[in-house]
């Protein structure tokens, strides 16, 4: 779990760090690594009530859940090289305790859900089945997560064989009998890549996983191309059974901007230390100080809590401390205990602020940062600071006796003693006025004045303000000390912690001093155990935080006083974790011959497996923030009850208590073997599985490289698509922009980035227009998205390219400008506002202006032509952008390393190379698919042609067994429902949208029912839909509203008669009690939740058939899928035009039209589903543009869903039209072509008249042509285009870059007319 909230603090902190996944926007990847368990954690737990995991689920769904997660996750990150899969084995003991915690916490939770169901459904009524999964059954050793194992390896060497997106990339396998955790596993596996002579080190990584450890770890392997992906979570909204993963947002977060907001966060460190400004080096201090605001191995520090201010505290008194200090902390992994102990100070006077604070707030935080003190001390010598005084004495005392300006140079001579431990701060002082510095025989040191020495009477001033300086500091330093002793001495203050102690900690006053020892010097141990296992390896196996609570900050120092040794030792075995982490509630999950131990009465080791346990909530808001008050587990007492036992485990039982190694798969063409299945009813043998398993292990270096490597390129240097700050120039500044962070304010400060606008003058500008019109440019800062210029927007004009666009070999030719309409310049200064508005709140850029709005076509695909050669194929709708943050095409290293270069034609050969799989497109043979034989003529093809497309397969099934959609159904305009209701439209609006009632308490209820939505292009599936603007609601939706008026008719005719959509509740019902008002609101918001419980959210677009018809269909599939088929091959001699390459043809299928019940074939050799299998549409739907295909496949496939349990079978997959041919609506080949015939005799029967009319305008625009070239030639003779070219220069127009953090394009309407 790592810290708690920690992810969205940094979130609003810095709000850039974060991208959301896109197709074809998101960078490429190497390496992709999973973090296994945080999938399982998705695939077992759900947000809405209806999901049917938890309510007798069975494994067999719980797999397919994992296998769709993993395939989804593959085909969004698309890595190269290598995808690494860790599953959690055995932890080390210092995590045992927290997931002890947890199981508890889990099994109690558990427990109370099974007794609510059977008071629900009636004791008589239980079944055994209905018992929801037990989640503690993914922990390792447990039957479930050995299945699970050998499942996971079936998909493996499923997805080798079938997906030629696996074959290429190795997959490493490190499952539950590997000890160590998932995300350590992977860290470690990094670590000893990195250190690797080949190592490439701008290779790029990706980690999936919802821990925020794996932020903090990803910020010590000082990798760039790094980034965490993770689902964006925004709680409260219900889940569509339905959908797929397609409807869930994902979300990189990338180091590359992390680092950088880091590094404007300690910029100012750069003049004030007293050593060398290492930003790497910062970054590991960095990691180490989090720790004390909490982990999984050790709990935070006494009043600092992220969510009331405590990380601005922390940055504070680190940057403080480092400027007293003379080195970094944390040195690769091992902490200097001396530096360390200066921070802890810093923190401790905060500590004292906290004394008195009974109440802590953000703000109450913010406020104490500028009244921690300022320590100058040396940590390695306590006079230090004397000794620099001494200095400047004496050098001052020596230049005031000076007659002349002309030094001496052996007038002054210093004892090597004197600066030995200050000879940094003395070479510096003398070389920063010009002296020479020798030594004599006896090594003393002799100053000698150069001719480049400063003047005397400036040496003279210059010493003496310095002098007074550490005078200053010296009594601050000895004032500070003297306050912190009696700080520390203070009764109260040492009563309070005296209290706590006590209290939390159960100290006694007889040994409190050596239990306050014990505790803090644990605590400091375990700060450096928890470094070792994030920079190094696990150092113990067996140590472990032995509190559940932190010692108060100002004792630490006790625990300062001590040399750190771990102890070299072995892990649990699987069995040992499960008896240490799981409640006697969870015995079933261990074998049986170890029950007793747990259950029985007289068990040596009862005393673990308490019935009933404490929670304190120890000052946090939540209950699963609670400290769980449970014993620790001994070690040694629980490996001896055990061990009588162990000769009496089965060998598959013994199998699961041993260790084992990780995994490589690779593919092998070769092989042929039949791969197995463990689950014969759900998935099917691998014939001819083409997947090999080796034992994998990774050289060990000799060595390890930590920090940041050399070659590594960063900032605006990164490899294509990788996000930076820098692209731009800006300014930045700490500060409240009330930021929206995931549909809601935060209170936090965020680093806000200040973009200055770019001024031009008129000439210039013009120049510049003149010379991107029509060209490509880089938008989406920081993140960079190709775009095409199409016009430039000013408050007068708008330029307007004429002549031909980058595609085009002749480039544009010039430009036309319009002026502005009153109301297009109001809507234009509307546009710019909402822009400044929009960014400040979402990323915390600030625009002080825009003069200069650039529209722009987005970049979409690149289409192959028909002779192999590439083309930019832009987007049909527009973005605005301000001029400021838009990257013009002055970058020509960025085109090419984007791959965004029109390719070559190619020859029919390479287009149609022998050996390779085709989808036939002819008459006959349409969907068939073949292999190519031979290339005859450079037209025909000669291929071997399958015969897998049966006359069925053409039919619209929907029409054949009469199936009905969800929106088969009658609907009726607002008018009519008001009139039925007798409600007004604007009450229909509130009470279907938002209606907020405030109670007596304060709270803001929302109790509209839910079925229409405001700027979001959704609707609710049955109920309502958006016909343009009119809103239409079905008989469903209109007996909601009855119901509603009827159940609470005192409620709905007073609301019906306010015009407000916020209201109190006591000023409709000024004669009901408050108590009432409460309890009221309370029933109408659960029978909302009841009623709105099978509300299926989804686009506007989308049309899906009903569940009865989904059922219908997989019925119809079962009974033919005995069903012989030809599995022979034909000769046949075909035109290469009804012949598509699959991977070639990907562009074309994109364009495709469908309707629900038409017949599909997957053409793809890569995906979710294998090539060349069949099913039927039973969804439609677009997202971000691109249409969105909802199957039911003919047979069982292994990363399908069961349509939320509607289903019995995995079959339900979500697909991008470009990988599926439409069967029963042909629309390329032999049938493109007569189409294409259609359209040439329609367009012969055009009249002249439009001819005529398509001549003139296109004269009209030759001439202007020619105007714009008379202009230019004029332009060329005149010596002020030296002067406009100057003057663009010193514009600083930015060559590269803006990725909108506006996530939807505004349109601007008005200029496109």
């Amino acid at each position: 779990m790592g810290i708690p909230k920690f992810f969205r603090y940094i979130s609003e902190r810095w709000p850039m760090i974060l991208q959301q996944v896109e197709p074809d926007k998101t960078p490429g990847f190497d390496y992709l690594y999973l973090d296994m368990n945080s999938i399982f954690h998705m695939a077992t737990h759900s947000n809405d009530v209806s999901d049917d995991v938890g309510k007798g689920t069975t494994d067999e769904v719980i797999y397919s859940r994992i296998f769709t997660y993993i395939d989804h996750i593959f085909l969004m990150i698309k890595p190269t090289t290598i995808i690494y899969m860790a599953i959690d084995g055995v932890a080390p003991r210092a995590k045992m305790n927290q997931q002890r915690s947890r199981r508890i916490r889990t099994a109690m939770d558990a427990e109370k859900a099974i007794d609510a169901m059977k008071n629900a459904i009636g004791e008589e009524n239980w079944d055994s089945s209905m018992e929801p999964f037990d989640k503690n059954s993914i922990t390792p050793g447990t039957e479930f997560m050995a299945q699970l194992t050998i499942n996971l390896k079936y998909f493996i060497h499923e997805k080798k064989t079938n997906d030629s997106n696996w074959r290429d990339v190795q997959v490493i396998f490190s499952g539950h009998e590997v000890p160590g955790e998932g995300e350590h596993k992977i860290m470690d596996y990094i670590r000893k890549l990195k250190s690797q002579r080949d190592y490439d080190p701008n290779s790029r990584h990706c980690i999936y996983g919802s821990d925020a450890d794996l932020i903090i770890l990803g910020l010590s392997t000082h990798i760039p191309h790094l980034a965490v992906l993770r689902e964006e979570m925004i709680f409260g909204r219900k889940k569509d059974i339905r959908a797929g993963l397609e409807a869930q947002n994902f979300l990189l977060l990338h180091m590359s901007i992390l680092r950088e907001y880091l590094e404007l966060e300690f910029e100012d460190l750069k003049t004030k230390l007293s050593f060398k400004y290492d930003f790497e080096r910062i970054i590991d201090d960095f990691v180490l100080i989090l720790f004390v605001i909490g982990n999984d191995f050790l709990p935070n520090l006494p009043d600092l809590h992220l969510n009331k201010g405590a990380f601005p505290v922390i940055l504070e008194t680190f940057k403080k401390a480092l400027m007293s200090l003379d080195s970094y902390i944390n040195f690769n992994g091992t902490i200097n205990l001396e530096r360390l102990g200066v921070w802890l100070d810093y923190l401790s006077h905060f500590e004292f602020m906290n004394f008195k604070q009974k109440v802590f707030t953000v703000q109450w935080f913010n406020e104490q940062l500028n009244k921690i003190p300022t320590i100058n001390k040396n940590v390695n010598d306590q006079n230090d600071l004397q000794k620099k005084l001494n200095l400047i004495n004496s050098m001052l005392h020596w230049v005031t006796k000076m007659d002349t300006e002309i030094l001496s140079p052996s007038s002054f001579a210093i004892n090597r003693e004197q600066i030995k431990d200050i000879y940094h701060f003395f070479n510096k002082l003398s070389e920063g006025y010009g002296f020479e510095i020798s030594k004599d025989q006896s090594e003393n040191y002799i100053i000698s004045k150069t001719q480049n020495a400063n003047d005397v009477n400036y040496i003279k001033s210059s010493l003496t303000e310095l002098l007074i300086c550490y005078e200053d500091l010296i009594k601050d330093q000895n004032k500070t000390k003297s306050n912190v002793q009696d700080i520390y001495n203070e009764d109260k203050f040492k009563s309070w912690k005296q209290n706590y102690y006590k209290s939390k900690l159960e100290f006694s006053e007889t040994s409190y001093g050596e239990d306050l020892r014990n505790l803090t010097a644990n605590y400091v141990e375990g700060l450096q155990w928890v470094l070792d296992y994030y920079y190094k390896e696990c150092p113990s196996w067996s140590w472990y935080y032995k509190y559940h609570y932190a010692p108060r900050i100002s004792d630490l120092r006790d625990g300062l006083k001590q040399r750190i040794v771990f102890d070299q030792d072995e892990p649990f075995t699987p069995f040992q974790q499960l008896m240490a982490v799981l409640p006697s509630r969870s015995s079933k999950l261990i074998p049986s011959i170890f029950r007793p131990l747990m259950l029985d009465p007289s068990s040596p080791i009862i005393d673990f497996y308490p019935t009933t346990v404490k929670f304190d909530k120890n000052g946090k808001a939540a209950d699963w923030e609670a400290v769980v008050l449970i014993s620790f587990v001994d070690q040694d007492r629980l490996i001896n009850a055990m061990k009588p036992f162990l000769n009496l485990l089965t060998p598959e039982e013994a199998s699961r208590n041993a260790h084992g190694s990780n995994i490589m798969f690779f593919y092998d063409s070769k092989n042929n073997s039949t791969y197995q299945t463990s689950l014969k009813g759900a998935f099917k043998d691998i014939i001819n599985d083409k997947c090999i398993e080796l034992e994998f292990t990774i050289d060990v270096p000799e060595e390890v490289k930590y920090g940041f490597l050399k070659g590594t390129l960063e900032k605006s240097n990164m490899r294509p698509k990788f996000p930076s700050l820098y692209y731009l120039k800006f300014t930045n500044k700490l500060l409240n922009c009330g930021c929206l962070i995931f549909e809601s304010p935060t209170q936090q400060s965020s680093m806000s980035i200040n973009i200055p606008n770019r001024q031009m003058s008129e000439k210039a500008l013009q120049k510049f227009i003149l010379m991107n019109l029509g060209k490509v440019a880089f938008t989406s800062w920081p993140y960079l998205e190709l775009s095409r210029v199409t016009s430039f927007i000013t408050d007068e004009y708008e330029y307007t390219q004429i002549g031909r666009d980058d595609n085009d070999k002749k480039k544009g030719m010039g430009y036309i400008s319009r002026k502005l309409t009153t109301k297009e310049k109001a809507d234009f200064h509307k546009l710019k506002t909402s822009i400044i508005r929009k960014l400040q709140k979402t990323s915390a850029v600030i625009l002080q202006s825009i003069t200069v709005l650039v529209k722009v076509q987005c970049f979409e695909r690149l289409e192959k032509n028909i002779n192999g050669s590439f083309k930019k194929i832009f987007k049909n709708n527009f973005e605005y952008h301000p001029l400021q943050v838009v990257i013009f095409n002055g970058n020509t290293k960025l085109l090419k390393e984007f791959n965004y270069t029109q390719g070559p034609s190619l020859s029919f050969e390479e287009q149609f190379p022998k050996d390779t799989f085709i989808v036939c497109l002819g008459k006959e043979n349409y969907g068939n698919y073949g292999q190519i034989v031979d290339n005859l003529n450079g037209k025909k093809l000669h291929i071997k042609c399958s015969h897998n497309i049966s006359p069925d397969d053409y039919i619209n099934l929907a029409k054949q067994l009469k199936l009905k959609s969800m929106d088969d159904v009658k609907y009726y305009p607002t008018h009519k429902v008001c009139k039925l209701l007798k409600i007004s439209p604007l009450f229909l609006a509130n009470i279907t949208s938002r209606f907020v009632v405030i109670d007596a308490k304060d709270n803001a209820i929302n109790i509209a029912i839910p079925m229409r939505f405001k700027n979001i292009d959704k609707k609710i599936m049955g109920y309502t839909y958006k016909n343009n603007n009119l809103w239409m609601y079905s008989e469903k939706a209109i007996n909601l509203l009855l119901k509603f008026k009827k159940k609470f008719p005192a409620l709905f005719q007073r609301l019906s008669n306010t015009k407000d959509r916020f209201i109190r509740i006591k000023n409709i019902f000024p004669d009901v009690s408050a108590d009432d008002l409460i309890t009221v609101l309370k029933d109408v918001k659960k029978w909302i939740n009841e009623e709105t419980v099978s509300f299926i959210k989804v686009s506007n677009s989308c049309h899906m058939l009903n569940d009865e018809s989904v059922q219908c269909i997989e019925e119809y599939q079962k009974s033919r899928s005995n069903e012989l088929i030809d599995t022979n091959k034909s000769d046949l001699i075909t035109n290469a035009k009804f012949i598509k390459r699959p991977e070639t043809f990907t562009n074309n299928l994109i364009s495709q039209t469908f309707n629900l019940g038409d017949r599909i074939l997957f053409v793809q050799s890569y995906g979710k589903v294998p090539f060349a299998s069949k099913g039927t549409v039973i969804g439609l739907d677009t997202l971000n543009n691109r249409p969105l295909i909802r199957v039911i496949c003919d047979s069982e496939i292994t990363s399908a869903t069961n349509y939320g349990g509607i289903l019995q079978t995995q079959r339900i997959v979500t697909s991008d039209a470009s990988d599926i041919l439409n069967l029963s609506n042909k629309q390329f080949g032999w049938f493109q072509k007569k189409e294409n015939t259609d359209r040439r005799d329609l367009k012969n029967k055009s009249t002249t008249s439009a001819a005529d009319k398509e001549r003139v305008s296109v004269r009209n625009i030759q001439n202007q042509h020619k105007k714009v070239q008379l202009q230019h030639k004029e332009i060329s003779k005149n010596r002020e285009v030296i002067e406009i070219t100057n003057e663009l220069t010193q514009a600083d127009i930015p060559v590269p870059l803006y990725q909108s953090a506006i996530s939807k394009p505004f349109e601007f309407k008005t200029f496109d007319s």
